[in-house]
């Protein structure tokens, strides 16, 4: 448990026990508000608000945030207008026959699997062709497959 002044110095201490320590190991204290300010220390909400409010303090520590991870509770609201008004627009591949399949999502990370040989970096290089035609989008690409760069950019033309 983590009961550590809150202001910066208490604040650095707290993130640093955390990391030795292990985030998920770790509780965090949170002590009471007084007014508009929260108490800075044990002390101070033993003086201002008596031991019961200290213990409940106590007793009522959190887990210690782990970076990464997401309360989906916490985003309620963009969930429920996804689920009533569906995805953002996402963008059509290109072909037709394919279309009804997959679509590209700005933002959305698309990966492309298969066996050696079987076109995926054509079939990507295509995509990017399309959509930079279509819906105006630029890309940067890193193809270690694809040497010289000049022979890339020519397929590419």
């Amino acid at each position: 448990m983590l009961a550590v002044d809150n202001d910066d110095p208490g604040k650095m201490l707290e993130e640093e026990l955390a990391r030795r320590i292990g985030r998920e190991k770790c509780l965090r204290v949170n002590w009471h508000t007084s007014g508009d300010a929260p108490c800075k220390d044990a002390n101070e909400v033993l003086m201002m608000h008596g031991p019961d409010v200290l213990r409940e303090c106590i007793e009522l520590a959190a887990p210690f945030p782990i970076r990464n991870l997401v309360d989906i509770g916490a985003d309620e609201a963009d969930i429920l207008h996804m689920y009533h008004e569906g995805h953002e627009k996402a963008m059509l591949t290109g072909w037709a026959c394919l279309d009804d399949y997959l679509k590209i999502r700005e933002g959305e990370l698309t990966v492309v699997t298969g066996v050696p040989g079987s076109g995926k970096s054509e079939w990507v290089d295509a995509l990017m062709v399309n959509l930079a035609e279509n819906e105006g989008w630029k890309f940067a690409v890193c193809s270690f497959e694809n040497n010289p760069i000049a022979m890339h950019r020519s397929k590419l033309v």
